[in-house]
């Protein structure tokens, strides 16, 4: 059966096998075409996300410099602010120290055993009120400390 199909198809042998070949060959470029046309494509989509992330990341960066500066403006402020009430408080304590000796002078010599002249008991009480008055801004400036530890929104 085979010899008889052989036979038939031998005159035709050589535009069976011209025509195999010219399928092969245009098959073969067109697969070759199209990898090519592929490979450029992907090359093309990879520079294009690299040019989108480098973009990306520039904005980023630019968002963080400002947002990092917005922040360090803020610190600033707030340690100015907490030097200014440092500092207010520091001399509300001075003050509160004179008032305690000016307003209290004549009750502190009324305690029985004391003399209106002595000066050491005006002396341990200017020193207990110093004390009294570092410990109220001592005081004061934990209960700000903390009061600034709590995270703003």
């Amino acid at each position: 059966m085979y010899a008889a199909i052989i036979k038939f198809l031998a005159p035709y042998a050589m535009k069976i096998a011209a025509g195999l070949i010219v399928t092969v060959i245009v098959t073969g470029g067109y697969f070759a075409w199209k990898s090519h046309i592929e490979t450029l494509q992907h090359e093309k989509d990879i520079a294009s996300f690299e040019r989108s992330s480098k973009e990306l990341l520039q904005r980023k960066m630019v968002e963080v410099k400002i947002e990092n500066d917005a922040l360090h403006e803020r610190k600033d402020n707030a340690i100015q602010i907490y030097a200014k009430r440092s500092a207010d408080i520091e001399r509300d304590a001075g003050n509160l120290v004179k008032r305690m000796q000016n307003s209290t002078g004549s009750c502190r010599n009324a305690v029985p055993g004391k003399a209106d002249n002595d000066s050491k008991a005006e002396g341990g009480s200017v020193e207990a009120d110093r004390r009294f008055a570092l410990e109220i801004v001592g005081v004061l400036n934990a209960c700000e400390f903390w009061i600034n530890q709590i995270p703003v929104k």
